[in-house]
């Protein structure tokens, strides 16, 4: 196979560059100039409370034997709850799953959950 020679393109710049830019003829005459301060927040948002009351439940039943810790009463939506049940997974060290709006932890940590839940501003019933 012999070498093919291929057409190169001028890169050093110059009128060839800006000959084909659509906004050379642009000028910034005539536009406003932007905001002197930045605007501020005149109060910041305060924390939303959840003042959802969940339900903890120990479950053994149709698990294999094993125990898990069950969390219903949610009225958030589904992302929210895999985001807390990470959060709780990660601080109790136990694994979990989401089953629609209902949140099953691992083992018996009824306790632990409910101190976390309340810290994090849920009614907690059922321990």
């Amino acid at each position: 196979m012999g070498k093919r020679t291929k057409e190169r393109i001028d890169t050093s710049g110059g009128q060839s560059l800006s000959a084909g830019n659509p906004f050379a003829g642009l000028s910034a005459e005539g536009l406003a100039s932007g905001p002197v301060q930045p605007a501020q927040p005149s109060k910041p948002a305060a924390p939303v409370k959840k003042r959802e009351t969940l339900l903890l439940r120990r479950l053994k039943a149709g698990k294999g034997g094993k125990v898990v810790t069950e969390i219903s009463g949610f009225d958030c939506h589904p992302d929210g709850l895999a985001q807390l049940l990470k959060r709780l997974q990660t601080r109790l060290g136990t694994g979990g799953t989401r089953r629609g709006k209902v949140l099953e932890l691992q083992g018996e940590c009824r306790a632990a959950v409910k101190e976390l839940l309340e810290k994090d501003g849920y009614r907690v019933k059922g321990i």
